[in-house]
């Protein structure tokens, strides 16, 4: 190859750098803004390589979230509506990116368990938000296969300290949703040490993805430490309040600008 062919493969090689850069940053400002977003993500450069190495590779942009159980059994109004509020936020990104983005919904069945919610209710609900998800195009897969697939049992202690504000957190969150018979504060360690192992569990499986919260960004320490953390509203700009926890109609249940972050 002879100089100036280097130097012109070299400069071809540079512009398709800045051209990718310009285009994640284009992708990540279609949905990086406050019509969904609660306050800033985590690591919003770690974010950016996210999506850069999703249009390198020509593949939807990948995002994971967790979603948990309340008291109901069934699908509900907040359920489709959170649900459609996320496919809006697809909508946005296939507007800026062809190839879109990809939703995985980790159904935390471990959680519902530790709460003592019935198998039974744990079944019928999952199974109908994982239909739902599926006619939106989402994938789904249950956070107990996720722990058993890539957490050895030999690491299934944690050994992490739980900080006295997190715990106090928990405990408040334990006092409304928790349904066993030890006490709060028992439940809400145990709550942090399965955390810690999922969190790792997640991060393994679903490496270069996105993870989205409902919650803020005290809770931080629960969610994959290598990830970028969007924290975002559940069923509209200025409602967090997680749909599982809802019962009736959004509308009537969360009024604009109700902020819960129960766990």
């Amino acid at each position: 190859m002879t100089k100036t062919h280097a130097i012109s493969h070299l400069s071809g090689h540079s512009a398709a750098c800045r051209q990718s850069l310009i285009s994640a940053e284009s992708v990540v400002r279609s949905f990086d803004t406050w019509a969904y977003k609660r306050e800033k993500p985590s690591d919003a450069v770690l974010m950016l390589q996210s999506v850069q190495r999703a249009i390198a590779n020509s593949e939807p942009i990948l995002f994971v979230l967790y979603w948990g159980k309340g008291p109901r059994q069934t699908l509900g109004g907040p359920d489709n509506q959170c649900l459609d509020y996320l496919a809006s936020m697809g909508e946005r990104i296939a507007g800026a990116y062809a190839a879109g983005a990809s939703f995985t919904l980790i159904l935390t069945d471990t959680h519902a368990r530790l709460n003592e919610h019935t198998e039974a209710s744990i079944e019928s609900y999952y199974e109908a938000i994982a239909q739902a998800g599926y006619a939106r195009g989402f994938q789904h897969v249950h956070l107990s296969d996720l722990v058993r697939k890539y957490v050895p049992p030999s690491v299934h202690s944690c050994a992490e300290p739980v900080p006295t504000d997190v715990l106090e957190r928990l405990t408040l969150s334990a006092m409304k949703w928790y349904g066993g018979d030890d006490t709060p504060n028992s439940a809400a360690l145990q709550y942090f040490e399965i955390n810690m192992q999922e969190k790792r569990a997640v991060e393994q499986r679903f490496p270069g993805a996105i993870f989205l919260t409902f919650n803020n960004s005290q809770y931080r320490l629960l969610f994959p430490a290598s990830l970028p953390i969007f924290y975002m509203y559940s069923i509209k700009k200025g409602t967090a309040v997680k749909p599982w926890f809802l019962a009736g109609t959004p509308a009537a249940s969360a009024p604009a600008g109700a902020v819960d972050d129960r766990k």
